[in-house]
């Protein structure tokens, strides 16, 4: 009976302060990572950019709305926006690739089905400048602070 009594008590410890998604249960995060194609995941509702290297799919180093937090490349004999193409922090597979901002945005998805994202992407596809350097990550944080409250 002690044993029992242990028990229930141990999971209730562990398993009480969580709580299961409800289907009326909607959050919104913000995910700062490399970048993702939104037509892949209804659930990214906004895109932010944030490079220093002018590589924001507009050609500067920030851009807000659809399609900012993907990755795109210029034609290196003209500046006009050519074809997407995607970081080194990939997982490459033949014919699949595995993205990892893609799979954050899914981990977010598996917790909550109902979880809305907004995707903030900080890091410069021409020159693979690690995520953290420079301004973009505090950028990005402080974009996040300063629009919280629209979603």
């Amino acid at each position: 009976m002690k044993k029992i009594l242990i028990t229930i008590l141990t999971a209730l410890t562990i398993f009480g302060p969580m709580q299961i998604a409800k289907a009326a249960d909607e959050r919104v995060v913000a995910i700062i990572d490399s970048a993702i194609d939104s037509n892949k995941n209804a659930s990214v509702i906004y895109e932010a950019c944030f490079t220093t290297n002018t590589s924001c799919p507009n050609g500067k180093n920030f851009m807000e709305g659809k399609g900012a937090a993907s990755y795109f490349t210029r034609d290196k004999m003209s500046s006009p926006l050519v074809g997407p193409i995607w970081p080194t922090s990939q997982i490459l597979t033949p014919g699949k690739q595995i993205y990892h901002g893609y799979n954050m945005a899914q981990v977010a998805v598996k917790t909550n089905p109902n979880v809305k994202i907004v995707f903030i992407r900080v890091s410069d596809g021409f020159t693979n400048i690690p995520i953290n350097a420079g301004d973009n990550l505090s950028n990005a944080i402080k974009w996040v602070n300063d629009n919280a409250e629209k979603y």
